[in-house]
């Protein structure tokens, strides 16, 4: 069953906690649990992953069911529980639909579609190392505001160049992308996924001419110094300096992007690192039970289910879309100081 004909059946249930909400479906694909569908006794919804996390952090038995105890401290963390909230991200490989005067370009985003069809926010790429504004990220944001679609800006983080050790370039340069674009009410995302080295795309794969991305590299095969426990402690050093940079200018921590094997094998889970909510890349268009063995410690609140769209989002793309679950609703994953 499709996840938005769930969601419809979801909004059906009212009595006590099998509430009008997706929570913690995000690890499931956005399989709403509802007494039905998992066979389950009155009152109590089961989640796994997503739920242990949440009671793990509020000192509440970590057993994978979102009873009454759960559902009550939840209420007092976020208030009432929204419906999950359904959206897309983009970056330039996506044309907004006043870039050309062809109405029917196939690389373009047509956003008077996104309600419609319920994609009800945007993230759109502005940035990416240290560099100018991205592709076509002021007119998507721009459509983004005249849609009333609420947005956010992310950046892709290039921990392999020549700024060995200093991340400060990169954020200032996002910083000014987002005050470039405008800053939307949705919290700002670091996509941190890159391995900190990069090869070329040639035949003889060799690795682009980056001092640091070399010794990143040798650390990881073992071949140089402290091999995978500097590598790991490389990274992590660099994630503090740009989430430490980015809390003084912006006032507010981002989200993080990432996947499972980065953040359970490439990065030490601690500090501020541990204080952003979780974008997480874990998906399951084609296992929608599939879960992600991933630390407790961390607040997930989006996920990327698939990039390759689904049939809802032919009529605002006709080529693959990343689709996003806000497993919580937007609330969670709104700015503090918006």
């Amino acid at each position: 069953m499709a996840n938005y004909e769930l969601q419809t059946r979801a909004q059906k249930y009212t009595e006590d906690f099998a509430w009008k909400n997706d929570f913690g479906g995000g690890l499931n694909g956005g399989l709403y649990r509802d007494n039905l569908f998992a066979g389950m006794v009155p009152g109590t919804v089961r989640f796994d992953d997503a739920t242990v996390g949440f009671q793990a952090r509020y000192d509440l038995k970590p057993d994978g069911w979102f009873g009454e105890k759960s559902f009550l401290k939840y209420k007092a963390v976020y208030g009432e529980p929204d419906l999950l909230v359904h959206g897309i991200d983009i970056s330039g490989w996506q044309a907004p639909d006043d870039h050309r005067q062809n109405a029917t370009d196939p690389k373009e985003i047509h956003y008077d579609k996104m309600r419609e069809v319920g994609f009800n926010f945007v993230i759109v790429k502005t940035c990416q190392g240290v560099g100018s504004v991205a592709k076509h990220a002021v007119a998507h944001i721009n459509n983004a505001v005249n849609d009333g679609t609420p947005h956010s800006e992310y950046t892709y983080a290039t921990p392999w160049t020549d700024f060995k050790n200093d991340a400060v370039p990169e954020v200032d340069s996002f910083v000014e992308s987002i005050e470039v674009v405008g800053a939307g009410p949705i919290k700002p995302v670091l996509d941190h996924e890159s391995k900190g080295y990069k090869r070329k795309k040639d035949g003889d794969k060799k690795l682009h001419e980056c001092h640091w991305g070399q010794e990143m590299y040798d650390l990881w095969r073992g071949i140089r110094g402290g091999g995978r426990a500097e590598y790991i402690d490389r990274m992590t050093d660099w994630t503090h300096q740009w989430l430490e940079r980015f809390e003084s200018l912006f006032g507010e921590l981002p989200m993080l992007y990432s996947y499972p094997s980065f953040l359970n094998y490439r990065i030490h889970l601690e500090g501020k690192i541990l204080q952003c909510k979780l974008w997480l890349a874990g998906y399951t268009r084609k296992n929608p039970l599939k879960k992600w063995n991933i630390d407790p410690r961390l607040d997930m609140v989006l996920q990327q289910w698939t990039s390759k769209g689904d049939e809802r989002s032919k009529s605002v793309y006709s080529k693959g879309l990343d689709l996003n679950k806000a497993i919580y609703g937007l609330r969670p994953i709104m700015r503090d100081n918006g």
